[in-house]
């Protein structure tokens, strides 16, 4: 019996961990449920590579902090990038390069299932083809799978630009968000309520990736930070974890190629992991200090002890949602909180997570979405 063709479009061509591994995990998940599966290869144009003479931060005054991240960001790039394509090539399978909404509405006329999502994938500001537009007459099924609008803040409701996003939204034929903001939008936007389900990485497996020879053979902290230019606040937590611990090794992996942070004191600082080593050293940490959304998930998912921060608010609704929706307000903490969090609530921090809202979120979100792509 042939296999119905489903393809996905999300964030997998950008040198992110989480938003790579999410389009490896959806598609071994579609998968697994008994459809051929691609990535559409439609690329953000914010995710191409930055122009040699671009990112200096010269307009806003010279900044010797921005001019040392650009320095690494060059001597960086074309490894980090390599190593990402590399993944992409033996792990993702991908369709024919998308540039265009014509070419996108071309490619998808074939398929039975068009899905966008997960991540950051509905921020109304995004180009059109997130919304999964598609020639007349389009016999395809459209599913939002977990779709999150990054931040709270939106381009209004009325410009013409998000009027046509809003209408494709409308033709969907089952739409779910990660995230109760997310699905306030979307109520304000279309009049409807959504569901509100789980990460997909938590339904994913990756026990295939959690393998890589760069896992150190002694007790480590693992440190993963997407934001830039809060370095010795950040310093100064994992110090104190290192006291608290009593570890002298700590371990981090750069996270972006476009805004890499400076060193924070780690020992071993990886300029050129793939997501399968981001993986491997994640899982095997004895503790994990992050600021991203896709750390703490992984945290979770490998049972990692761990402390979330944040401090920009473009992350903040993201980690806020997991503190109210899974019971975390003593594992994530404003990073101006977090050395005296450390120091005075150790307790909370090392005391066993309950876990029952996670498992009952993560056991709801999977027969949901059977429901969707098997029955």
């Amino acid at each position: 019996m042939k296999r119905p063709k489903a393809g996905i479009i999300c964030f997998h061509s950008t040198e992110n961990y989480g938003g790579v591994l999410l389009s490896y995990g959806e598609q071994r998940l579609l998968s697994k449920w008994g459809y051929e599966t691609e990535i559409l290869d439609f690329r953000h144009p914010s995710f191409s590579r930055t122009k040699l003479w671009q990112g200096w931060g010269f307009s806003q005054g010279v900044s010797l902090r921005q001019v040392e991240r650009r320095v690494l960001s060059l001597v960086n790039a074309a490894a980090l990038e390599s190593v990402f394509e590399r993944f992409r090539i033996s792990k993702i399978r991908r369709s024919a390069l998308l540039k265009t909404v014509e070419d996108f509405k071309d490619y998808v006329s074939s398929f039975d299932v068009l899905v966008t999502g997960s991540d950051q994938v509905w921020h109304l500001g995004h180009p059109l083809q997130y919304f999964l537009p598609t020639h007349p007459g389009s016999r395809a099924k459209k599913v939002a799978l977990a779709c999150c609008s990054g931040s709270i803040n939106q381009p209004g409701l009325k410009l013409d630009s998000v009027k046509e996003k809003v209408a494709l939204i409308r033709d969907f034929d089952y739409v779910s968000v990660r995230n109760d903001f997310t699905a306030d939008i979307v109520e304000e936007a279309t009049g409807g309520r959504v569901d509100v389900l789980c990460d997909p990485s938590l339904l994913s497996d990756y026990t295939d990736l959690n393998d890589s020879s760069r896992v150190p053979n002694e007790p480590y902290i693992f440190y993963y930070s997407l934001a830039a230019g809060r370095e010795e606040t950040s310093r100064r937590v994992l110090d104190s974890l290192r006291k608290r611990m009593g570890l002298n090794l700590a371990v981090s992996v750069i996270s972006s190629s476009r805004n890499p942070r400076r060193s924070v004191g780690e020992d071993i600082r990886f300029l050129d992991a793939d997501p399968s080593d981001w993986v491997a050293l994640l899982a095997g940490a004895s503790f994990v200090l992050t600021d991203s959304y896709h750390g703490v998930l992984f945290s979770l998912k490998f049972k990692r002890n761990f402390l979330g921060t944040y401090d920009d608010s473009f992350r903040a609704a993201r980690l806020i949602d997991l503190i109210t929706r899974y019971e975390l307000g003593n594992r994530i903490v404003p990073l101006d909180e977090a050395e005296k969090h450390v120091s005075e609530k150790w307790d909370k921090v090392t005391k066993p997570l309950d876990l029952s809202k996670l498992n009952s979120h993560i056991d709801s979100s999977r027969e949901i979405l059977e429901g969707v792509f098997i029955h």
